[in-house]
């Protein structure tokens, strides 16, 4: 059987509108590959995590850069202080960001209730620099 992914309701096993305008499911409801990859996802947000995947934007990202970016998926702490990036930092968290509000617009899209911009804000930048040193 096929695994419940994020966007699929447990009770009626429907795939919401978001899931094949993103890719993670066809117009007929069954999940791609990319869907399976995002059911897979444990941590974090499954959906941004199997779009930075497959958009390719983490493709040339040493292991230092990635671990820093995973950092925003697991960090929760809400501090108002503004974040200053290393250089080689800013791009992949910009990437992170883009792709958040996509899946942010999308879920609008297909009317479900999101604050798009506290969506984007819970990728927390806060420890990457501290995780890419």
């Amino acid at each position: 059987p096929i695994p419940c992914v994020p966007w699929q309701s447990q009770a009626s096993g429907q795939y919401g509108e978001g899931s094949a305008a993103s890719g993670f499911a066809t117009e007929d409801g069954v999940v791609t590959e990319k869907g399976l990859v995002a059911a897979e996802l444990t941590a974090g947000d499954e959906i941004v995590a199997a779009e930075l995947i497959y958009s390719g934007k983490i493709n040339d990202l040493d292991a230092a850069q990635l671990a820093a970016l995973a950092s925003c998926f697991v960090y929760d702490d809400r501090n108002d202080e503004l974040v200053k990036l290393k250089e080689k930092l800013k791009e992949p968290y910009t990437d992170l960001s883009i792709i958040a509000r996509r899946i942010a617009e999308v879920q609008l899209d297909a009317r479900i209730p999101i604050v798009v911009e506290d969506y984007i804000d819970k990728f927390n930048p806060g420890l990457m620099d501290i995780t890419y040193s």
